[in-house]
């Protein structure tokens, strides 16, 4: 029951999450650096480090860096959508799915289409160009962008944990619940990712 309740609480996470995508999609500009006429005006930060890029590969790296966060940010609201309905379908499958051996060959089929869905997405930011005036380091300062990075951490090694005791689970060296924590870890450090980048300045 604590479980059940558990993974509806995870849908419900990612319920928001759906219901602030599109405000989320729509400040895709918060992931772009600032223009090099604001950036001019910053003072000089201790530690600061700023990449230099030539003219004509700066354009191109911008409309690259653009189009890869974009895409980034709708994998990761595929990702969190197919994580819930694998949660979802995972506490059916405990209790009352009419095959329950079906009911897990669907809940590892949707975990398996998460985990690619979500490694795909984790490339697209990691490799998105820097453009010229992206800051490498900020001397402490810390905005939304490095939160959610931040947190990225933490939902990148849940999901690991996911993966790895999901495949210990359906071979019988593990129970559910390690699983079903690190599942629910997962969810729910995504889900504050997300909201950060939504939600903060």
């Amino acid at each position: 029951m604590l479980f059940r309740c558990a993974n509806l609480m995870a849908l419900a996470l990612a319920g928001v999450l759906l219901a602030v995508g599109p405000a989320w999609a729509a400040d895709v500009q918060a992931l772009q650096p600032p223009p090099l006429s604001l950036a001019a005006k910053l003072e000089p930060v201790v530690g600061e480090d700023v990449i230099r890029l030539d003219p004509e590969d700066s354009l191109l790296a911008e409309d690259r860096r653009h189009h890869q966060l974009q895409l980034h940010q709708g994998l990761a609201l595929a990702t969190l959508t197919t994580m819930a309905l694998a949660a979802g379908m995972g506490t059916w499958s405990a209790h009352g799915f009419p095959d329950r051996n079906l009911g897990t060959a669907l809940h590892a089929g949707l975990g398996g289409v998460a985990t690619g869905l979500y490694f795909a997405s984790a490339g697209l930011s990691l490799t998105a160009p820097a453009t010229e005036g992206d800051p490498v380091a900020v001397g402490g300062r810390w905005d939304s962008v490095d939160i959610h990075r931040a947190l990225a951490w933490g939902h990148g090694a849940a999901m690991v944990l996911t993966l790895a005791s999901g495949v210990a689970r359906l071979s019988g060296r593990l129970d559910n619940e390690p699983h079903q924590a690190a599942g629910l870890a997962a969810i729910a450090l995504m889900c504050l990712s997300a909201g950060v980048l939504a939600l903060v300045p």
